[in-house]
């Protein structure tokens, strides 16, 4: 076995106790990448892991990873893993408009096309309460991040915590990080308008003199949280962290940070607040299947 990939891979590596490969990574002037295998690769099975960065750049790292594999195939690997921590394009889930692409799908037979065999990522946005996307091609495990959420809150010195999630959809996840931790959930009652992107959020509880924990799979502009952090607030919260599985722009860190007495991510993104690891969720889950 084979990893192919840059500071998220080693890490990823270590605990499947194999080998990395080097790769050259060049953006040429007009934004096309070329990433180059430097290693003779001469194993069957290959695991190409690697993870964006804020600002992240979803194109060029989604051609990247399809080039990869694709050269991969070309040098006789016969079992080829991809990793994506985050799961590009996996919010257009569904055909939402007429017209519009089922992108999600898309981006997983493109990649199977390339060669991928199977496919890892954490909590995607698409079937979120599966631990298999079920319109894959080919074999895809979607790793519960709220576990790994879970196990850090759980070095926290909280006397009083109550999760709270922004919507009805994030029941699951908000139980998973309340079992964790042995903690009361509520959950408010989130609608988007799909025209505007506009977001409304209602809720009635008290949380006077609690430690709320806000949290969710994504965060991009965190008007979502935002929403949720001001209404916890009125309603007497005595703390508050936020915790996500992905936060996807800068933005949203300015945002919120200031306003909460922590804010953290899991490190299926790099940024300053992405502190949660991932990287043994997803080594298990390859040694389980493998």
């Amino acid at each position: 076995m084979i990893l192919i990939g840059h500071n998220f891979a080693e890490s990823l590596a270590k605990l499947l106790n194999c080998k990395t490969a080097d790769v050259e990574k060049r953006t040429f002037h007009d934004g096309e990448v070329c990433p180059r295998i430097l290693s003779e690769v001469k194993d069957d099975h290959a695991i190409v892991a690697e993870r964006m960065m804020l600002p992240m750049k979803p194109n060029g790292y989604l051609v990247e990873a399809l080039l990869l594999v694709k050269n991969l195939k070309s040098m006789g690997v016969k079992k080829i893993d991809v990793v994506m921590p985050y799961f590009v394009y996996s919010r257009q889930d569904d055909v939402f408009r007429k017209g519009e692409p089922f992108s999600a799908k898309f981006v997983l037979e493109i990649l199977a096309d390339a060669g991928a065999t199977r496919f890892f990522t954490v909590s995607s946005h698409a079937d979120r309460d599966k631990d298999m996307i079920s319109f894959s091609p080919i074999p895809a495990y979607n790793i519960n991040g709220f576990e790994c959420i879970g196990d850090y809150l759980k070095g926290f010195d909280l006397h009083n915590p109550l999760i709270v999630g922004p919507d009805r959809g994030a029941e699951m996840f908000v139980d998973t990080v309340a079992k964790k931790l042995g903690a009361e959930k509520v959950l408010f009652e989130k609608k988007r308008d799909l025209n505007t992107g506009e977001v409304s959020i209602k809720a009635d509880a008290d949380f006077r003199g609690r430690e709320v924990i806000l949290i969710d799979d994504i965060v991009s502009s965190g008007s979502t949280m935002l929403t949720a952090i001001g209404i916890c607030k009125k309603a007497g919260a005595e703390k508050i962290f936020c915790a996500v599985v992905h936060i996807i722009s800068q933005k949203g860190i300015d945002a919120i940070s200031p306003l909460v007495d922590k804010f953290v991510a899991c490190n299926t993104i790099h940024s300053d607040i992405s502190v949660i690891p991932v990287e043994k969720k997803i080594a298990d889950k390859i040694k389980e299947v493998s």
